[in-house]
């Protein structure tokens, strides 16, 4: 056999970046975006406010210290996305998503049913149409494939295998 050379976490991000729709962020743990691979602003914004606004950055940084598999994050309506996580010295350093993506399919009167219940519970949508219009173009993905695009790239972080 020829010589192996693990893949980097960034080369796993282009490589999942392949499937249609499935976007993949890093960010720093002050919550700084460092890269993604969604291709415009028009998307990206609408989905980095909707992670922010369901508080998600404190629920992995609480999970973070006590744990360091994946951790998926989902919404009601069936959308989800997984963190992988990068320590050092059992310290958080990175955060990589994958997402977000559906587990099944979802209406476009399903998807404005379910945003106008988190506009009632205090959630702010700057651009609804906007976030409805980029969530229109996910790509429904089982939780049990997506789960696995998680372990292969907590292997390119970490190493180790789940």
């Amino acid at each position: 056999m020829g010589d192996f050379t693990m893949t980097t976490p960034t080369d796993m991000l282009d490589i999942l970046s392949c499937i249609p729709g499935l976007y993949a962020w890093v960010y720093d743990k002050s919550q700084t975006l460092l890269y993604t691979t969604c291709p415009t602003r028009d998307v990206s914004v609408p989905f980095d406010r909707l992670f922010s606004e369901c508080d998600y950055h404190a629920r992995i940084h609480a999970y973070a210290k006590d744990h360091s598999a994946p951790y998926a994050l989902s919404i009601y309506m069936g959308l989800v996305w997984y963190a992988v996580l990068e320590k050092t010295d059992e310290t958080l350093t990175k955060i990589y998503l994958l997402g977000p993506a559906f587990q099944y399919p979802v209406s476009l009167k399903q998807l404005e049913q379910t945003l106008a219940k988190y506009e009632e519970q205090g959630m702010n949508f700057r651009s609804k149409r906007q976030l409805l219009k980029a969530m229109g173009q996910l790509p429904v993905i089982p939780h049990t494939q997506l789960a696995s695009y998680a372990m292969m790239l907590h292997y390119c972080i970490t190493g180790e295998r789940i």
